[in-house]
């Protein structure tokens, strides 16, 4: 697993390289032995089938390295494949994701590798699968993560209730009455105003 500045890339587990490699050396000895014990005819066709077995081998090797899952911020990217025919890119955004899975064995739990499935649902839901994936249990946890993160982003806020209509409150008109006789007593006001002033305010 790496950190670019794009997202986190997930790799093959050394151990796939691991069953390549000793499978591809086990495979061309025994071939190389047999080819040891012919001659002529023979033992050029097994030599030659010692070298298709090698390149076979190293073409697996680089198909391992080529493989790579990317967790993106905007969603999941799955490169993989040599030969331009047969490489494959496949980028799906979060919201074509619909979850992700790993299982393991043993030795994937001591090792920390596994096979890492993420579902998409496009009418009928498809599987792309991946083993022997390095931390496939980490993997599996961000594009779920990322998956739920969108999900979250798409709910729908609450609008705030509309705030509720507060009643005018009446102006106490045996205070208002107690100010005006003040005032028409120090003659701030007049006696026409007084009884204007005490109308409106028996009656509003």
């Amino acid at each position: 697993m790496t950190t670019t500045s794009g997202g986190v890339v997930f790799r093959k587990s050394l151990i796939a390289y691991l069953y390549t490699i000793v499978g591809t050396v086990l495979l061309a000895g025994f071939l190389g032995l047999v080819a040891a014990g012919l001659s002529g005819g023979a033992k050029t066709f097994v030599t030659l089938l010692v070298v298709a077995v090698l390149v076979r081998g190293a073409y697996r090797v680089a198909y391992l390295h080529s493989v790579t899952w990317t967790v993106l911020p905007e969603g999941l990217r799955i490169r993989g494949g040599i030969l331009p025919w047969k490489a494959l890119d496949w980028h799906n955004p979060w919201p074509a994701l619909f979850e992700s899975s790993y299982r393991h064995g043993f030795f994937g739990f001591v090792l920390n590798y596994g096979t890492c499935v993420v579902r998409r649902s496009e009418g009928v839901t498809t599987n792309q699968t991946e083993n022997r994936m390095h931390d496939a249990k980490r993997l599996s946890g961000m594009i779920n993560t990322g998956i739920a993160n969108h999900r979250a982003r798409m709910v729908p806020v609450a609008a705030p209730p509309p705030p509720t209509p507060t009643a005018a409150v009446r102006p106490d008109p045996v205070a208002g009455l107690t100010d005006l006789a003040r005032l028409l007593a120090n003659g701030d006001i007049s006696r026409a105003e007084y009884d204007t002033l005490k109308a409106r305010l028996i009656n509003p």
